[in-house]
């Protein structure tokens, strides 16, 4: 049980560290954004 409520702790921690990294990177002024408009529009 108590092996299964770390588990459960460190896939919590790992969801939101994914969650905070798609926030920063695929927001407004992100690099993914960036990315795009130079890809469309050139350099």
């Amino acid at each position: 049980i108590e092996l299964t409520r770390r588990l459960g702790e460190i896939s919590q921690r790992q969801r939101q560290r994914g969650r905070d990294f798609d926030k920063i990177e695929m927001g407004d002024g992100g690099n993914i954004q960036q990315l795009i408009l130079k890809l469309v529009n050139g350099p």
